[in-house]
């Protein structure tokens, strides 16, 4: 039995607090569980989050090797109102509390144009996002309001090796 050893990525934010009124931020870390877009990233296989009607989804679902992968591609019908419905019910998941935290990080999302419409709808303005080997394309994110007590002074990804992972990459 031979162990396969690959890379991962390890995403740091390095934050400054200054004049903070009440010395206190707030910070959710939230799975998101596959927050994609409906569009094709060309050399991603998100080919399972679009909708069924999709240019060549049909063919690419076809192709995948495990039979439970193919069906669920073949199968699935990711819409714009299905998006939509998603970033609703997180926005609600968020806001559990009563507000939105100052810093919110994310794992499982898309790409940059499906974490744009998700901050927007949840009024944040600053965004940053790995770019994972993940072939499906899922990245980890962190959305801020940058204000004068919370401002991102370093943005760092640090590669990690000898953590023994399965044989795809990932985020």
């Amino acid at each position: 039995m031979s162990l396969i050893v690959k890379p991962f990525v390890i995403f740091v934010f390095l934050c400054t607090f200054v004049n903070a009124k009440s010395n206190e931020i707030s910070v959710m870390t939230y799975n998101v569980e596959n927050l994609f877009d409906v569009t094709h990233d060309e050399g991603k296989n998100d080919w399972t989050f679009l909708p069924k009607n999709y240019p060549k989804k049909i063919e690419n679902c076809q192709k995948m090797i495990s039979d439970y992968r193919r069906k669920e591609c073949l199968n699935t019908d990711w819409t714009r109102d299905k998006l939509n419905l998603k970033i609703s019910q997180i926005k609600k998941a968020v806001m559990a509390n009563g507000s939105f935290p100052d810093i919110l990080t994310l794992t499982e999302v898309e790409n940059s144009r499906v974490l744009k419409l998700l901050a927007k709808e949840l009024g944040y303005t600053k965004i940053i996002q790995t770019e994972s080997p993940d072939r499906r394309g899922i990245d980890v994110a962190l959305l801020l309001n940058e204000k004068s007590y919370l401002k991102i002074s370093t943005i760092k990804e640090h590669v990690v090796s000898g953590e023994v992972l399965n044989k795809k990459p990932t985020r």
